[in-house]
């Protein structure tokens, strides 16, 4: 009686009409439902115009480089924010895999804060845990057995395919389930205008996250993801380069010790000396310029006037990379 209603489930979601009328099952299946729109996206902008230049990070990447301004600034356009919300390296190292589907890149630009190396937090663990309990992002990245699995499943299993919008319906009553607006732009971008400097200091409490630097430890198994996906980037052929993100000066408050941030800029920088992959720090003031609370959202992210700034040095940094790179492959007179 199980395998007949299965197979007559499996039927009926092969008709046309009967899956018309269903909501689309791929926000269902990601670990965030806005993911499926950062892909839509970035499919959309590789057809239309391919894709040269990667940003990944997590949201402090999202809300901080603007790829429609990195392009005006080198005169070329092709990059994308591909940044997800949340997203440590043990959650970047499945969907890098994703990203190379859908996308060419010759560089990708991984923007990075501490609370990406630190293997204590418990928000890392929480995101990281449901990345890897998603169906869509293991399937798509054939990330494991069950990636394998899943992306058998999801090609000939139009049950499989469903069954978490069936679910939902069933416990909503037949109502359809509400796909969230995407709140970045057409290429990934999320541009926030709040500004930090206008919050009295003793409203700013609300912005204290202590979750991301916790018992901070850069070592385990965010920097071994951090190594991961530098390997496999260089496996791909595609230039990978660490970017250090900065933060607002209330951030540091979050650390349980001042030397914290010291320590995680040591190892920042030994990883990318041993996998040699280029380190530019745009937090530190030699690299020309000093973030003021002006520039800030909160105390982790950018507002639209900071990620100008930021993304016009990343942009004169890029470019003054890419002709040392091609000053390098000119053969010797």
């Amino acid at each position: 009686m199980c395998l007949a209603l299965v197979m007559g489930v499996e039927g009926l979601l092969r008709i046309p009409a009967v899956v018309d009328r269903l909501p689309p099952y791929e926000p269902t299946l990601w670990h965030m439902p806005i993911i499926q729109a950062k892909i839509d996206y970035l499919k959309t902008y590789q057809a239309r115009r391919g894709v040269d230049v990667l940003f990944i990070g997590n949201s402090t990447v999202q809300a901080g480089i603007s790829p429609t301004l990195f392009d005006q600034i080198r005169g070329q356009e092709g990059s994308f924010n591909a940044a997800i919300e949340g997203l440590p390296p043990t959650g970047m190292v499945v969907f890098v895999r994703i990203f190379a589907r859908y996308s060419a890149p010759q560089v990708a630009i991984y923007g990075l804060t501490p609370q990406d190396l630190n293997s204590n937090s418990p928000w890392a663990q929480d995101v990281t845990e449901r990345v890897k309990r998603s169906p869509l992002a293991l399937a798509q990245a054939r990330y494991g057995w069950r990636g394998v699995l899943y992306a058998f499943l999801l090609k000939h299993s139009a049950f499989f395919r469903y069954r978490w919008v069936l679910h939902q319906l069933l416990l909503r009553g037949g109502a359809s389930i509400p796909v969230p607006e995407p709140y970045f732009d057409e290429r990934g971008y999320d541009a926030l205008t709040q500004r930090l400097s206008d919050v009295p200091p003793t409203q700013r409490g609300r912005f204290v996250n202590r979750a991301g630097v916790l018992n901070y430890d850069p070592h385990g198994e965010q920097l071994e993801s951090l190594k991961a996906i530098i390997k496999y980037y260089r496996a791909q052929d595609i230039q990978l380069i660490l970017v250090n993100m900065p933060l607002a000066d209330d951030y540091m408050q979050n650390f349980d010790s001042p030397e914290d941030y010291e320590q995680y800029m040591a190892v920042l920088q030994q990883v990318a000396q041993e996998q040699d992959v280029p380190l530019w720090d745009l937090a530190d003031p030699s690299a020309g310029f000093t973030f003021g609370d002006d520039l800030f959202a909160d105390f982790n992210h950018l507002n639209e006037d900071g990620a100008a700034l930021l993304t016009q040095m990343l942009a004169r940094r890029y470019q003054a990379w890419l002709d040392t790179q091609l000053a390098q492959d000119l053969p010797s007179p």
